[in-house]
């Protein structure tokens, strides 16, 4: 009797779920829930056969059910054309299938789709754990396929001999194909990405959105400096988005911004610059983010156009989900700018129905500001009393400062600074932007990120989504003069977390009584053997994988060109193109 011929055993069967579940694991992030839910259900229904002889589901209640699972996907994406679609669909379509599966002709069904559902988590991510993920894929899917051709099926690491001596052999081939094949446009595998902008991130500022954004500690972006000064961790101020209109502790970006652009620029202090490079993860939408403040911008890729928008951010002129790679120069001080009138009154707008209370605050504070001793400019002096104030009355920072039942911005901001007196960067960047302006100081509110890891063995700083921070910008007019003057930065959670300042977002991890050490205390708390062992190892990863995204992304038609030319292949990938159309 040929294998064919035979009904698969139940080992067999049962290395067969397993190639299923690995296969479709790694897309449950990437389709619904009801699919992973359904393709778990199959899963476990199949085992529970194989183990306990549970009775398979009808033939008619197995098509129904795929039938629904395809009105699913129909309603969920409006189409079953496509990746994400697809993916979802094939996914189902696989797990039911495995149910059915007995004898020779379903089960190769079912392990030719691996292939296919490899494929399709590869269409979503490209990196270096998705490649090892990849090799250990294909080496179980073909060892199963040879399994499934063997007369004797008894599984042994010796019975697999064969097929790893296969694979090894064709180890060569692969190396081939992959450098002599072909690119049709820049990055090696410059795919369409098809993830969600699921990083939270969003240019509007509500209470609870950036502490959200801020308890996952997934990559951000990565920036490599090219030049030899590089920032202090306190200057790392990444931005991404402005915001002047408010309601108080709710801010968002200006709905007409042409009205507050500068009249023109200069720099008449020679400030200090950097270059560097961007390394942005997907998921952003339209987000470039770059070092305070930004003076220049060049996108690594011709699909896309970088545009300044008001208040020194950029952003692509369509939204892109695919990883970017950008090259940015920053200066450490705004240009002076002339600010008009009208633009001044639109940015010390107060919300409606603004607590009196809030409003004799900043008056008393600009009072004193107005007859206390030092900077001569009034911005910095209200900056000053406002910063003392948070001081004197023993303002604290916490990720948790519960939720605002309050329906307006104004009464959640109105309990904030009489009540609560907890919050998060958001809270404060907000509340001080408030008083500024009921102090009669233009300001505005800043989100992004600060700090970040500097990873020494890569020699560039992740910035992760614990970073995420919120900060304030006044208006500092120069003396003498009337609507000329610079932004400058004001971080009230300097005064009120200095240590958040000085390690980034990991501060966000640390427990609430060591919030208060200081960055001296911090050291000797993580100066521990395991801790720091621990940290070469995330960062000699992190590194690797930094390494293999730049290599996709340079590995174009002109990198792959000059490869082959060196080593006297040139015209080997037309040539190989050509063999493969008359094959």
């Amino acid at each position: 009797m040929f294998p064919h011929d035979r009904p698969w055993d139940k080992n067999l069967q049962l290395m067969l779920v397993a190639i299923i579940a690995f296969n479709t694991f790694p897309l449950f992030t990437e389709i619904p829930p009801w699919a992973s839910a359904l393709t778990v259900g199959f899963l476990g229904w199949k085992s529970l056969y194989l183990w306990r002889g549970v009775k398979r589901p009808p033939r008619w209640l197995l098509w129904m059910i795929v039938i629904a699972g395809a009105i699913g996907v129909f309603a969920t994406y409006g189409t079953i054309i496509g990746q994400e679609a697809a993916s979802a669909l094939l996914v189902v379509l696989t797990s039911a299938k495995l149910l059915e599966t007995n004898r020779y002709r379903d089960a190769m069904i079912v392990i030719f789709t691996s292939y296919f559902l490899l494929m399709a988590h590869l269409l979503t991510s490209q990196s270096l754990l998705s490649t090892v993920y990849m090799a250990t894929d294909v080496m179980l899917i073909t060892s199963l396929m040879f399994q499934a051709h063997k007369s004797d099926r008894r599984t042994s690491i010796r019975s697999l001999r064969p097929v790893m001596k296969l694979l090894a052999l064709a180890i060569p081939v692969w190396v081939f194909l992959f450098i002599a094949f072909p690119r049709f446009s820049t990055g090696a595998l410059n795919l369409t990405q098809t993830k969600k902008a699921a990083s939270g991130f969003s240019d509007n500022l509500n209470p609870g959105e950036v502490e959200k954004l801020a308890e996952t500690d997934e990559p951000a972006f990565r920036a490599t400096f090219k030049s030899a000064i590089k920032p202090p961790m306190e200057a790392l101020y990444w931005r991404g988005a402005v915001l002047t209109e408010s309601d108080g502790l709710r801010w968002q970006r200006p709905r007409n911004d042409r009205d507050l652009l500068a009249a023109s620029t200069t720099r008449a202090i020679q400030p200090t610059r950097f270059d560097y490079q961007i390394s942005l993860e997907p998921s952003y939408r339209n987000w470039l983010f770059l070092l305070d403040y930004p003076e220049a911008i060049t996108l690594d890729t011709n699909d896309l156009k970088a545009k300044e928008r008001f208040g020194f951010v950029y952003e692509t002129n369509r939204e892109s989900i695919s990883r970017l790679f950008y090259d940015g120069v920053s200066t450490d001080l705004a240009p002076n700018q002339d600010l008009s009138q009208a633009a001044q009154i639109s940015l010390t707008q107060l919300p409606e129905e603004l607590d009196p209370r809030i409003l004799a605050l900043a008056s008393e504070l600009r009072a004193k500001a107005e007859k206390a001793p030092g900077p001569p400019a009034i911005a910095d002096r209200v900056t000053n009393e406002i910063l003392d104030w948070f001081v004197a009355n023993e303002f604290r920072y916490t990720k948790e400062p519960g939720a605002f039942t309050d329906p307006s911005g104004s009464q959640q901001l109105t309990k904030f600074l009489f009540e609560r007196k907890r919050g998060f960067c958001e809270h404060y960047a907000a509340a001080f932007a408030t008083l500024a302006r009921a102090a009669g100081i233009p300001s505005r509110v800043t989100v992004g990120f600060h700090g970040g890891k500097i990873n020494e063995i890569g020699d560039y700083v992740l910035v992760r989504s614990l970073d995420a921070h919120a900060w304030t910008e006044v208006w500092r007019e120069e003396s003498g003069t009337t609507g000329r003057g610079r932004w400058t930065r004001v971080d009230p959670t300097s005064v009120v977390a200095p240590l958040r300042l000085r390690i980034g977002g990991d501060f966000n991890l640390l427990d609430p009584e060591f919030q208060n050490s200081s960055a001296d205390e911090y050291q000797r708390r993580i100066a521990g053997g395991l801790a720091v062992f621990t940290l070469r190892l995330e960062f000699a990863w992190d590194a690797v994988q930094m390494k293999w995204n730049a290599f996709l992304n340079n590995y174009d038609f002109e990198f792959q060109r000059a490869l082959l030319n060196s080593l006297g292949l040139e015209g080997m990938s037309k040539f190989l193109l050509g063999s493969i159309a008359l094959l």
